[in-house]
């Protein structure tokens, strides 16, 4: 995959270091569609809190300017979060997905800064052994090996 983050969906290079670009871009278009996440609010809010963090560390750089200025134009409900939410890091917490194939997925994760570059960072996610979403990557393998013999 060419784009691993997803930035070119929202129509820039680089949202900034430190941003969940797949997350911006259904912020953005909250307004128009029912966006299917299992904690949407809290995520949105959490993201535009960081986004807000990251601006603030890098106040020149003209991507995420242009980011923010596109995302405050078409979203009330950016405009909204980014009036309402202080800088946020995102230091640890739990990501929740929904794959289409095997359900919701929940993992923890850990951002850890690597020293001397604020915007390298490492983030481990981790599932507990006896969770559901520890028997989920062996059931979509099975689904995948199951759906190529065909």
């Amino acid at each position: 995959m060419d784009d691993p983050q997803g930035a070119g969906d929202i129509g820039v290079d680089h949202p900034g270091p430190l941003v969940d670009a797949t997350v911006l871009q259904r912020v953005r278009q909250h307004h128009t569609r029912v966006v299917h996440h299992p904690a949407w609010a809290a995520v949105a809010a959490e993201t535009v809190a960081y986004l807000r963090l990251d601006a603030g560390r890098h106040p020149n750089d003209p991507a995420v300017s242009s980011l923010v200025g596109e995302l405050s134009a078409k979203s009330e409900d950016f405009r909204r979060l980014w009036a309402d939410h202080p800088g946020k890091e995102k230091t640890h917490g739990v990501k929740r997905l929904v794959h289409a194939a095997v359900g919701e997925l929940e993992f923890g994760y850990e951002t850890l800064a690597l020293p001397g570059d604020p915007d390298q960072l490492l983030v481990a996610y981790t599932v507990p052994p006896s969770s559901a979403t520890a028997d989920r990557p062996a059931l979509l393998v099975r689904r995948m090996a199951g759906a190529g013999a065909g």
